[in-house]
């Protein structure tokens, strides 16, 4: 009876706690890794959980057919909510469930669904495909496909050496896949393998993959020959064997790693220069394919047929105006037989002139500037140039003529002077008179001293004419240039004045007149008469003598009489002739009482 009354309370409590409807939670068992299938010596976990927010589970592992839980054990370890076999046997395979148990209600979860582990002794030989099949050439897409059910590592192996060729990873569990673009060098024989952690499969069988040559690997061939001389003709043929019907060639050519513009077989190089000299290839394309071979290099040498000028400036790059001047244009022949022409040019405007040296005589200021040389081996084409050089002509110093005393008109028997001068900082200078544009210099003579200058004592009429003067020292510059001329000319005649009085007609006492000499210039001054011609009249009170005019302030009855005038200059006491007179007449302006008396 007691018990009876236990049980009920029980029974009751449970009603209270869940109600008639309450389920209990689920357990649910999962793999990892989720193979399907394992192979021996693999691990695997199984992993218990229980739905729901309840906590403090327990787990037992059982294996269906079996009554008693599953414990751990050698190849096994149960920790917590996993159940760990670290080395798989075919024992292992079967159908596996869990379940949760705790202190609390619900004190335990429903029995999860199972889950079946099948174990194989060995993983199975995967399959090796090649597509396409038969003949494979350069450029063409092949694929081999490794195939194995389950979730593999691929590895592709290619002759048995080293690291694979290729890796991936396939979740799919079907099927890995490996392209290449065919060259010779992946003609071998190709298997593959799986990996699964550290299990692997056997090898597939073999594929053997033979590339053939879509065409050969191209020759480069130097025509007349890889040593030629400047200016030849060459051509440069690029040579490749085609292996497979239809297929279509394009060509590239460099020339020390750098790309040439030119097609086709044959690249062709006229009139070659030093600059064409250097390491050649050509490269071949398979058009559409990407396949690209390229040659050996070949080494392409262009001979000088002549040095490069040098252009020499004699006497040197610096002269005076009027120095010969010549330039020589030098070129060593390395080709017997070449006929070199010869070509010039200043400010890079061409010259008249040919042959190894151009002259300039007497060289003017208008010749300095910067000179070249230009070399043609006739017939070739092949054309140097020189450096510049430049000619500097130096302006001669001037020589300046000058006279002493400067009279534009000399007279017989008058002295003069030419005194000649070099302009600039130059000194020690010897001079050198000439006359009339004659080529022998002008000497001393009885009417002349030349001492630094040249000084005619007495001039005559043969004096007369146009003179230079040139100076010349032991250095450089050597000699000066010429001077402008200077004009002597000497009268036979000496010159008359004319005398005016101012104002003209009656003059009174008291009145100022003037008289004026006229027509002389260059130094004259004037000496005045009164009725004599042998003594002058001096400079008094009232009466002034000022350059070419004789001045009465105040005229009285005494300054009447007969006036002349004469010029002189230089030494020469009587240099002109005498004018004609003047008669003065001084009107008184009171009449004498002692004259009204008679």
């Amino acid at each position: 009876m007691r018990a009876g009354k236990l049980y009920l309370v029980i029974l009751l409590t449970t009603v209270a706690c869940f109600g008639d409807d309450t389920e209990r939670p689920q357990a649910v068992l999962t793999q990892e890794p989720a193979w399907t299938q394992l192979f021996r010596s693999e691990s695997v976990t199984l992993r218990c959980q229980v739905q729901g927010d309840y906590t403090g589970w327990r787990f037992t592992w059982y294996k269906v057919g079996r009554k008693v839980p599953i414990y751990q054990d050698y190849y096994s370890r149960i920790d917590g909510g996993r159940y760990t076999i670290s080395s798989v046997t075919r024992h292992h395979s079967g159908k596996y469930t869990c379940k949760g148990e705790r202190s609390g209600n619900p004190s335990y979860s429903k029995t999860s669904n199972a889950l079946t582990l099948t174990v194989s002794v060995d993983p199975p030989k995967p399959a090796l495909s090649q597509e396409p099949a038969g003949e494979i050439f350069e450029g063409d897409p092949v694929t081999l496909s490794c195939v194995l059910e389950g979730d593999w590592k691929y590895l592709f192996y290619k002759d048995w050496k080293g690291a694979p060729v290729y890796e991936k990873y396939s979740s799919s569990g079907t099927v890995a896949v490996y392209t290449i673009s065919a060259a010779v060098s992946h003609s071998g024989e190709y298997r593959c393998i799986t990996i699964r952690g550290s299990r692997y499969s056997q090898y597939s069988s073999a594929v053997n993959i033979q590339v053939s040559e879509l065409f050969s690997t191209p020759t480069l061939t130097v025509k007349p020959g890889a040593s030629v001389w400047e200016g030849e003709d060459v051509s440069l043929q690029c040579g490749a064997q085609i292996y497979k019907q239809g297929t279509q060639l394009q060509y590239r050519y460099s020339k020390d790693n750098e790309d040439l513009t030119g097609a086709g077989s044959q690249y062709s190089i006229p009139a070659a220069g030093l600059r064409d000299t250097g390491s050649y290839q050509c490269e071949v394309e398979a058009a559409g394919t990407g396949v690209k071979k390229r040659s050996e290099s070949v080494w392409l040498s262009i001979r000088e047929l002549f040095s490069t000028p040098t252009l020499t400036v004699k006497p040197s790059a610096s002269v005076w105006e009027g120095e010969d001047v010549s330039l020589q244009c030098g070129a060593q022949i390395y080709k017997q037989g070449t006929q070199l022409q010869y070509r010039y040019s200043k400010d890079n405007e061409d010259l008249r002139g040919a042959g190894s040296q151009y002259s300039i005589p007497a060289a003017g200021l208008r010749d300095t500037g910067r000179y070249q040389c230009e070399v043609e081996a006739a017939g070739m084409g092949v054309k140097k140039r020189s450096d510049s050089v430049w000619l500097s002509i130096r302006e001669r110093p001037q020589a300046v003529l000058t006279q002493e005393p400067a009279w534009t008109q000399l007279y017989e028997t008058e002295s003069v002077t030419l005194r000649c001068q070099v302009q600039g900082d130059y000194k020690e200078w010897r001079f050198t008179w000439y006359k009339d544009g004659r080529n022998d210099p002008v000497t001393q003579h009885y009417y002349s001293i030349i001492d630094g200058k040249y000084t005619i004592s007495s001039a005559t009429r043969d004096h007369s004419g146009e003179y230079t003067c040139k100076g010349e020292r032991s250095s450089n510059p050597s000699y000066s240039k010429t001077s402008d001329a200077l004009t002597l000319s000497v009268s036979a005649d000496k010159p008359k004045f004319v005398l005016t009085q101012e104002p003209a007609g009656e003059i009174f006492e008291g009145d100022s007149v003037t008289l004026s000499c006229d027509g002389g210039s260059d130094g004259w001054r004037y000496l005045w008469f009164k009725d004599s011609e042998d003594t002058p009249v001096l400079q008094t009170a009232g009466r002034s003598i000022t350059d070419d005019s004789y001045t009465i302030t105040a005229a009285a009855v005494s300054d009447q009489g007969q006036y002349w005038c004469r010029g002189q200059r230089g030494d020469e006491p009587l240099s002109s002739q005498l004018s004609d007179k003047v008669i003065l007449n001084i009107t008184g302006e009171f009449i004498n009482p002692s004259e009204c008396s008679k």
